[in-house]
């Protein structure tokens, strides 16, 4: 890939080539991750045929061949007649945004429900697994934590999830852990909100999905405040930031919906760090971040088991008295 990478490079650098509007400054001509590559440039018939004939090189050096069946051609702002011809001449059929990329949709608009659904459709299906087995309610409990967890926080770092989403997906963790069902209207006999503070805190250690996907999405803060060397922060620069203070920063009107969505995070952790916090972390820990948000808890300590269950004392209860748990 570094051999493709070079010749796309020297076929950046022909008059006749024409980047992508929004590339442009940074002169950005591909991406490419494992065996999927992304190639952009305006949407004209000379740069497409530039862009192909050094794939072609390329094939033609290292007996690598373009899958026809799982290439697509995305055109905007092209009229029917060019996109017609690029695609008769070259044979990649024309498809239409979102399409999927490391398992999750990649849309230019705003992010809808119905795009996430493949999510939530993974958790249920791992709990009709489960349904058969008898188990616990530490089993659940765990399944929970480290298995259906696990599958959100993919997503989490990725986008900023709708709130349904993120709605569903607390029901579908919720009705597992009480009834063993990803669906069900049985009452439940704790607020989820109880049971997603730490266990030093009276909870079951769960995450709060909201706080965590706010942390998840403050590692891109955290990076556009260190000015870290890579792409996406000169892309973030040369199209929306331009040089300006990224703590003062607000994105304009015309901006895209996701890059409000990362400016309304950092709004959010402006409340708790300040520029200099983030800049002097020499890591991003999310963790560490959800700790911070989640913070408002009460601690409460587990002293002894009882007969009939184990008794939580509860010292900065305002009676003075200690407060029993199940």
């Amino acid at each position: 890939m570094e051999y493709l990478s070079r010749i796309v490079k020297l076929v950046g650098g022909m008059n006749q080539f024409q980047f992508h509007p929004r590339c442009k400054e940074v002169k950005l001509t591909h991406m490419c991750f494992a065996d999927d590559l992304i190639m952009c440039y305006k949407g004209d018939f000379i740069s497409m045929y530039l862009m192909l004939q050094s794939f072609k090189l390329f094939s033609q050096s290292s007996g690598l061949q373009a899958n026809i069946q799982k290439s697509s051609l995305y055109c905007c702002g092209v009229s029917d007649s060019d996109v017609q011809r690029i695609a008769a001449i070259f044979g990649f059929p024309r498809h239409f945004p979102p399409f999927r990329f490391l398992g999750v949709p990649i849309c230019s608009k705003r992010l809808t429900s119905s795009q996430c659904d493949a999510l939530v459709d993974k958790m249920t299906c791992r709990i009709k697994i489960w349904r058969s087995r008898h188990l616990s309610y530490m089993a659940r409990v765990q399944l929970i934590n480290f298995v259906l967890m696990s599958l959100h926080m993919y997503w989490a770092q990725v986008f900023i999830l709708p709130k349904k989403v993120l709605r569903d997906i607390v029901q579908v963790c919720r009705s597992f852990l009480w009834s063993g069902q990803s669906f069900s209207w049985n009452l439940r006999s704790v607020a989820w909100s109880k049971l997603c503070c730490g266990k030093n805190f009276g909870g079951l250690g769960f995450k709060d999905v909201f706080l965590w996907n706010i942390a998840h999405m403050g590692k891109y803060l955290w990076v556009v405040a260190n000015k870290q060397e890579n792409s996406w922060i000169k892309w973030v620069n040369s199209v929306y930031l331009k040089n300006a203070s990224w703590w003062e920063y607000s994105p304009k009107a015309n901006s895209s919906w996701y890059w409000k969505k990362v400016c309304h995070v950092k709004d959010i952790l402006k409340q708790h760090y300040s520029l200099t916090d983030m800049c002097v972390m020499p890591s991003y820990s999310v963790k560490a971040v959800y700790n911070k948000l989640a913070s408002d808890s009460v601690p409460v300590h587990w002293d002894f088991f009882s007969g009939r269950g184990w008794v939580r004392l509860n010292t900065n209860s305002s009676a003075g008295w200690p407060s029993r748990g199940v």
